[in-house]
């Protein structure tokens, strides 16, 4: 595909110059047949000038015969049919030229229309192009996403490796070795990724993930700074602990085991330590 996608743009480069060249041609040729009708212009001036002074010496010629002078009558015919004949050269010059204006819009309007066929051709091969070029992106994504692996004791799901921790800590441990990592903690942003995570955490450990609202209560955000838009809290979660000083600030969420998919987040102090068994606490990061 790439090398489909090098001719394509090999063809409209030369396409594109081919459409230049006409263009400059066009540009050319319009001089010149501006510059005719400029020329048919001065000589149908002449022309009518010619006429009129025509005009002036038949009627000069006619007032000379009417008083019988016949030698100065002779020399006026002849300036007529001097300029009669001269006029007529001028309108065969200026038929010639009309012709030849004519053929050149002739040529304008059908190099115009060779240009704008030239044109969508190099409109579709773009279009085409970009496809291919999508096709391209799509494709070394897709091989990426089949060639990599991830890191001995981490899953991989979508393209992301996952790592489960086996050790107890608070949100802020678990994060700062999640960081250690290369990682941190998960951000869920879909429901297929929320049922993955939720089907990996073992019944009785409870897993911090990246979401928290330390920084406003109530305003919950992911720790790559995305606002919350889909959520997964237990029913009347998140609570802050009800204001039971027992419980603290509870400003960070986890998975609960044990629930339903669709329900089984909590908020926490980020400081807790669940004591329900030496594994109480997991922690979720991802690359």
């Amino acid at each position: 595909m790439t090398k489909e996608r090098d001719l394509l743009n090999a063809s409209i480069i030369e396409k594109t110059k081919e459409r230049d060249l006409l263009n400059a041609s066009i540009i050319e040729k319009t001089k010149e047949r501006d510059l005719l009708n400029a020329s048919i212009i001065e000589m149908t001036r002449e022309r009518d000038l010619l006429n009129a002074s025509i005009i002036e010496k038949t009627k000069e010629r006619n007032r000379l015969n009417h008083y019988s002078v016949q030698h100065s009558a002779e020399e006026l015919s002849t300036v007529k049919a001097n300029l009669t004949k001269e006029r007529d050269l001028l309108n065969a010059s200026i038929i010639e030229m009309t012709k030849e204006r004519d053929l050149l819009n002739t040529s304008i309007i059908e190099m115009t229309k060779e240009r704008d066929l030239l044109n969508t051709s190099i409109i579709e091969m773009t279009k085409e192009r970009d496809l291919l070029n999508a096709s391209i992106i799509e494709k070394t994504k897709e091989r990426n996403r089949l060639k990599k692996t991830c890191p001995a004791g981490w899953r991989m799901f979508r393209c992301s490796c996952y790592f489960l921790s086996s050790e107890s800590s608070s949100w802020f441990t678990g994060r700062q070795d999640c960081r250690e990592k290369g990682a941190d903690l998960v951000v869920i942003d879909s429901t297929e990724e929320q049922t993955f995570l939720s089907n990996i955490t073992e019944v009785g450990r409870y897993s911090w993930i990246g979401l928290t609202d330390r920084d406003k209560e109530g305003t919950w955000k992911w720790t790559d700074g995305t606002p919350l838009t889909l959520s997964y809290w237990a029913t009347t979660e998140p609570n802050n602990g009800n204001g039971n000083p027992q419980w603290g600030e509870e400003d960070c969420a986890h998975i609960r085991s044990g629930k339903k998919t669709e329900d089984n987040w909590n908020d926490l102090s980020c400081d807790a330590s669940l004591v329900f068994s030496p594994h109480s606490h997991a922690v979720f990061n991802r690359h």
